[in-house]
């Protein structure tokens, strides 16, 4: 199966970087956490992931051609942001090319941002979890990491399969669980994974914008709630349609 990793730059631009990525997983946040980073850091396009079943997508973005995989650098990170589910067919193969391409680039590390349900949520002021490889070197984070995930609390999709492969090629990686709705896009999950990584590597990365579509998110429940329970008790015949 043909998969290449298309650099625009040499190669060196890649060593001892941070690797950052998400997916469109529970609640999207590690997506949207990875889209928020590269647009408040003026990320550059490095380069791209090409396969023999690329999806027939692409996009502009701020007069750029956006791809299904673009790799981008700012200061000391190499972002990978996935703007689709990798197919079904190759997603083992690519995953498994992923994480070889960063054990031999000199990647220093890996930092993959999830979603965890809100229910797991044991009190109100805990942002997320994590998971680890063996490699990571949890000891020199001091406080700054969330608690890990208990045992029996299973990590599942791309992210998994990533930090399966990292373990067995001894990448240093870590997966920021953020708390999150799984019944819809959320943003506020995705600004606080932003948190909690910028807390372990000293980054100042700013999430109101993030913060900003939460508040409009919950807001247009909230309305939607609210006409809903009038329409079911009547009051739409005071005058009033909802609609």
């Amino acid at each position: 199966m043909f998969i290449k990793f298309h650099l625009k730059e040499d190669p060196s631009v890649l060593k001892d970087k941070i690797f950052v990525t998400g997916f469109q997983g529970i609640g999207f946040a590690g997506y949207i956490a990875v889209s928020h980073m590269v647009k408040q850091l003026n990320a550059r396009p490095v380069g791209y992931i090409l396969s023999d079943l690329l999806p027939p997508l692409v996009s502009m973005d701020d007069g750029k051609l956006t791809l299904p995989y673009t790799f981008y650098v700012a200061d000391d990170m190499v972002m990978l942001v996935p703007e689709v589910v990798p197919d079904q067919r190759e997603r083992g193969i690519l995953l498994r090319r992923i994480s070889s391409w960063i054990k031999t680039k000199g990647i220093r590390e890996a930092v993959l941002f999830g979603g965890l349900m809100n229910e797991f949520k044991k009190n109100e002021g805990e942002l997320a979890r994590i998971a680890y490889t063996s490699s990571y070197d949890v000891s020199s984070k001091g406080d700054s990491l969330p608690p890990a995930i208990e045992k029996g609390l299973l990590v599942v999709g791309p992210i998994a399969t990533l930090m399966a492969f990292f373990e067995a090629y001894g990448v240093p990686a870590l997966s920021i669980l953020s708390y999150v709705d799984p019944n819809r896009p959320d943003p506020m999950g995705a600004a606080n994974a932003i948190k909690v990584f910028s807390k372990v590597y000293g980054k100042s990365i700013d999430v109101a914008e993030l913060e900003k579509d939460a508040r409009r998110i919950e807001q247009e429940i909230s309305e939607a709630e609210k006409k809903k329970l009038i329409q079911e008790s009547g009051g739409a015949g005071q005058g009033t349609l909802y609609v």
